[in-house]
């Protein structure tokens, strides 16, 4: 799963515990790169179809 840098997805424990539950691989999308925004969102679109 690729998120952006919000603190609620860097140091949430619950959000963690639910990736490992599910063994989904978290990763972070690049820091200040503002071609970057939006990547996550279109990954949950396509993904939930």
């Amino acid at each position: 799963m690729i998120t952006d840098n919000a603190i609620v997805y860097r140091r949430s424990h619950a959000f963690r515990a639910v990736l490992e539950a599910h063994d989904i691989t978290q990763k972070f999308i690049r820091l200040h790169c503002p071609w970057t925004n939006g990547t996550e969102s279109t990954t949950v679109e396509v993904s939930t179809g």
